[in-house]
């Protein structure tokens, strides 16, 4: 596997497990993410860090991008400032032309997400032989923010390995 897509690969990975475990992604993670994206462009580093080919203003074009279309949706308290921060490292480190298929695919996991919380919290327990499955019956914890600065860079893992064909993604022609 290329270094380039470990080094991206560790950061997703911590990323998520930030993510999942705690709801939060440190600032000094998302700056590692941008100092790996903007490395891409110094001579010598390209090597380590280089995901795709893409020159230095379609890059900065793609975080600009991801930052405006985030934002509103944190001022309206749609999702929280971690993931316009790692909308925007991707959109730096990938370009625009990865950001819609990320988005879908992200958006997707969310609502699968959104379904389990509220079914585990509003229906009741499922008794099978006698013993109480986790479905429901979870009353007593509040439902939780969706991980989605988790599920993006997940999603990005997904359109890479599909433009890589390791796996198939029906959902666009890309």
């Amino acid at each position: 596997m290329p270094i380039p897509f470990v080094v991206f690969g560790a950061w997703a990975a911590a990323v998520s497990i930030y993510d999942i475990r705690v709801r939060r992604v440190p600032n000094g993670l998302v700056l590692l993410g941008l100092a790996c994206a903007g490395s891409q462009f110094v001579p010598g580093c390209a090597g380590l860090t280089r995901v795709g080919e893409l020159t230095l203003a379609q890059s900065l074009l793609g975080g600009a991008l991801a930052f405006a279309v985030f934002v509103p949706l944190y001022a309206f308290r749609a999702m929280g400032a971690a993931d316009v921060k790692v909308f925007a490292v991707l959109g730096v480190w990938l370009g625009g032309g990865v950001l819609l298929p990320v988005w879908m695919i992200a958006s997707v996991a969310a609502c699968v997400h959104a379904v389990y919380a509220v079914a585990r919290t509003r229906l009741p327990p499922v008794v099978v032989f006698g013993h109480a499955v986790a479905l429901g019956g979870a009353a007593q914890r509040p439902i939780r923010g969706a991980p989605y600065a988790a599920f993006l860079v997940l999603a990005v893992c997904a359109v890479l390995a599909h433009r890589a064909g390791l796996i198939a993604l029906p959902v666009w022609g890309g």
